[in-house]
């Protein structure tokens, strides 16, 4: 099974995860390490390069300014 998608905030690596199914608010199933989320390196802030695994596993679309007022 694959699901692409566009615009993925993670950096590139394998995530575990754990599935639960619940039936009239009961958990009747709960499946710890259910799977891995594969996440592909990418050109994620379009810089033509991949960021470095090493700085972080959340990627955020951010843009720096310098401020001149002081407050």
């Amino acid at each position: 099974m694959i699901c692409s998608i566009p615009n993925l905030s993670l950096a590139a690596g394998l995530y575990p995860f754990t599935i639960y199914v619940t039936v009239n608010g009961v958990i009747a199933d709960w499946v710890i390490g259910a799977g891995r989320l594969r996440v592909e390196p990418g050109d994620y802030y379009g810089s033509g390069k991949y960021p470095d695994a090493q700085d972080g596993k959340i990627l955020m679309k951010h843009e720096w300014t310098q401020s001149h007022e002081r407050k």
